[in-house]
């Protein structure tokens, strides 16, 4: 309920996407535009999911989605320094770090940049 509530908050720049295997909801992520860039946020795949493809395929999906888009050249996502499986995954994926991490009320981020060729 948080992502769909966040997303309603935000609703002006912003839409909450289920990630479902058939019939069945296993995941959500909430696709923003922000600062003349694409990103994402509240991405997560249910714990009985994880490890079985799902992330990487909606990760494949947002990037496609964008692209197909083309109104903005990057999509940036923030990803918590420990979360060391989404790290692989966004740089498997053809994420860039950029700049320095940076430091919430709770935790310290590090910023990602998915160039997308307009050309």
């Amino acid at each position: 309920m948080w992502v769909i509530g966040l997303a309603y908050v935000h609703r002006d720049n912003s839409v909450a996407y289920g990630i479902y295997n058939d019939d069945t909801m296993v995941g959500m992520v909430i696709l923003l535009e922000l600062n003349n860039k694409y990103s994402f946020s509240e991405f997560f795949i249910a714990d009985d999911y994880q490890n079985q493809g799902f992330a990487k395929e909606a990760v494949k999906c947002i990037i496609d989605k964008f692209k197909k888009e083309r109104k903005y050249s990057n999509i940036m996502i923030f990803v918590h320094e420990s979360n060391k499986v989404a790290l692989h995954l966004y740089e498997k994926s053809g994420f860039k770090i950029t700049g320095n991490p940076t430091w919430s009320k709770f935790f310290m981020s590090w910023k990602w940049i998915y160039n997308i060729n307009l050309l």
